[in-house]
């Protein structure tokens, strides 16, 4: 197959395990409210956001990276949804929009560390790609607590 299908495969077949785990959750905790995070874009839409220094070794990737990670959000959210239609108070909530601009080298300042690294293993910090404290709080704080003041 075409080399995007070999990656797009692997995603959608999370799709069964998430929702295996997701009826676990509501299972072990029938009275609770569940809510699945999806992931920020890690990288910036431009080019010229792209061409920073701190993302130079993705360079001509970025766009397909973006792709697969917006890939794995809709799969998320698809096994969400058919979760919650089997009456499981489980809820999607998106993170990618919040988190426009905020990219890693993003116009209006990162709220994701770059590549990370550190004098252990292979060099690399589990850090890399994960949220800063800016993150943190205006992005996923910020979404999780209007998910919860919605009420759903």
């Amino acid at each position: 197959p075409p080399w995007f299908i070999t990656w797009l495969m692997p995603i959608d077949a999370t799709r069964p395990q998430l929702e295996k785990v997701y009826r676990a959750v509501a299972r072990n905790a029938p009275r609770a409210r569940i809510l699945v995070l999806g992931y920020p874009g890690l990288f910036p839409a431009t080019k010229a956001e792209q061409a920073c220094t701190g993302l130079s070794r993705f360079r001509g990737e970025q766009t397909m990276l973006r792709r697969l990670g917006d890939r794995l959000n809709s799969t998320t959210a698809a096994a969400v949804r058919t979760v919650a239609r089997s009456g499981v108070r489980i809820q999607y909530v998106p993170v990618s929009g919040r988190f426009t601009g905020h990219e890693v080298c993003g116009r209006e300042g990162p709220w994701l560390n770059g590549l990370v690294t550190s004098g252990t293993g292979l060099g690399l910090d589990a850090a890399s790609f994960h949220p800063n404290l800016e993150g943190q709080r205006a992005g996923y704080s910020a979404v999780v607590n209007a998910a919860l003041a919605g009420g759903r």
